[in-house]
């Protein structure tokens, strides 16, 4: 089981019979290409599918898929799809944080988010 402990998951033995997970991954993106976004996104993936196999012995994952590739005309995008991610997070189980979040505003908001809302945190360094 996951749970959450000063602003970390911690993984305990899994009392709790299979069932699906879902993940929401938060990743920079600043200054990256759609490629290079999408294929972080497939490396968390991988990495997520181990730890909850780990952890809750089962396969069953559905990732929140929060990548917005069209955004409305705004004054500014960047808090736009800030917004629509953290809707996203509303249906997380738990979110993934990737490397490199400390450096990215939209990330450290949302890992803020899931601590206030008791969301379960894992994060890439931590795996």
């Amino acid at each position: 089981m996951i749970s959450f402990e000063n602003g970390k998951a911690k993984v305990n033995t899994n009392p709790l019979k299979p069932c699906k997970r879902m993940v929401f991954i938060s990743q920079p993106m600043r200054g990256l290409t759609e490629e290079q976004i999408k294929q972080r996104k497939h490396e968390a993936i991988e990495k997520i599918l181990y730890v909850i196999k780990e952890v809750y012995g089962t396969d069953e994952v559905g990732i929140i898929d929060s990548y917005l590739s069209n955004t409305p005309k705004s004054d500014n995008p960047s808090v736009w799809c800030l917004g629509r991610a953290i809707q996203l997070m509303a249906d997380a189980d738990l979110v993934f944080v990737c490397d490199g979040y400390e450096n990215a505003r939209g990330c450290l908001i949302e890992v803020e988010v899931a601590k206030k809302y008791n969301i379960p945190i894992i994060y890439e360094e931590d795996c």
